[in-house]
C-alpha cells in the first residue's frame, strides 16, 4: 500500500497513542487514518524531511499484523522499477508533452545539458532510460495523478486527472515525478506535479542536493 502523509496526530483512540492521516494511492484515491508507532510519528521532526517535507514523498506503508504502521519506505528508492523526477524554471510544459496514453520528452535533454533542468542528483533513477528529444514513455490506462499546490499554502498532494494536468502544465507547474511500479512492463502508473509561484525562467539551479536551499527560497513568491 502506498500513500502521501497528510498529517500526524496524538490520538487517544489509537492503540499506540499516535495516528497518521494519509491519502492512499489506489484507483480511487481515499483518505485513511492509520495507527502508527511513536518512531513513525516522530519522522516528521527528522531533519531529512526539513525540505522536501515528509508530505511530498510517496511512501510504501509497512504495517504489522494488527495494521499498525511500523515504517515508511520511499517508493522511489525501494519499490519502483523506474522513476523520472525533475523540474524546469520554464515550467514542465517546456520539457514534456502529454499525448493519448504517453508522455513525450521535448527539450528535457537540452535543458539538462545546458544546466537549466532542476533535479536531485539525477533526473532518472533505477531502470529509467536516457532521454533524447522525442523519447516517449507509455502511461498505464489507470494512471494516477497528484498535485502539490504551493500557491494554496498546501503541503500535501491532492488527486487530479490528466485533463486538469494538461491544462495547467504550463501554468506555474515546475516539478514532475513519474513512477513505474511494475517490473514486467514499461507503463508508468503514477505522476506527481508541483505548482508554485512564478519563477525566473532564466535561472540555472541544477542539482538541488548541492545547493541546500531552504523551503522559503524554493516556494515563496518571487519579487521584482
Amino acid at each position: 500500500m502506498y500513500g502521501f502523509v497528510w498529517e500526524f496526530s496524538k490520538d487517544s483512540r489509537s492503540s499506540t497513542g499516535y495516528s497518521v492521516k494519509m491519502l492512499i494511492d489506489k484507483p480511487e484515491a481515499e483518505f485513511r487514518i492509520l495507527d502508527v508507532k511513536e518512531e513513525v510519528f516522530n519522522l516528521q521532526f527528522d531533519p531529512v524531511y526539513q525540505f522536501p517535507l515528509i508530505g511530498e514523498s510517496l511512501f510504501y506503508i509497512n504495517q504489522d499484523k494488527n495494521g499498525v504502521v511500523t515504517g515508511f519506505f520511499d517508493a522511489m528508492k525501494s519499490h519502483c522499477n523506474a522513476v523520472y523526477t525533475f523540474g524546469s524554471p520554464k515550467t514542465i510544459a517546456s520539457v514534456v508533452k502529454i499525448g493519448e496514453g504517453y508522455i513525450e520528452f521535448t527539450d528535457l535533454a537540452e535543458q539538462f545539458a545546458e544546466g537549466r533542468l532542476v533535479y536531485y542528483h539525477d533526473y532518472k533513477k533505477l531502470n529509467a532510460r536516457e532521454i533524447q528529444r522525442g523519447t516517449r514513455i507509455s502511461l498505464s490506462r489507470d494512471v494516477r495523478v497528484y498535485c502539490l499546490d504551493w500557491t494554496k499554502n498546501e503541503t500535501t498532494f491532492s488527486r487530479i486527472d490528466l485533463d486538469y494536468l494538461k491544462r495547467v502544465l504550463g501554468d506555474n507547474v515546475y516539478w514532475m515525478t513519474l513512477y513505474n511500479f511494475s517490473s514486467d512492463n514499461e507503463d508508468f502508473n503514477c505522476l506527481t506535479v508541483t505548482r508554485n509561484y512564478k519563477k525566473d525562467e532564466n535561472s540555472f539551479l541544477g542539482d538541488l542536493a548541492k545547493l541546500h536551499l531552504s523551503k522559503e527560497q524554493l516556494t515563496s513568491p518571487r519579487t521584482g
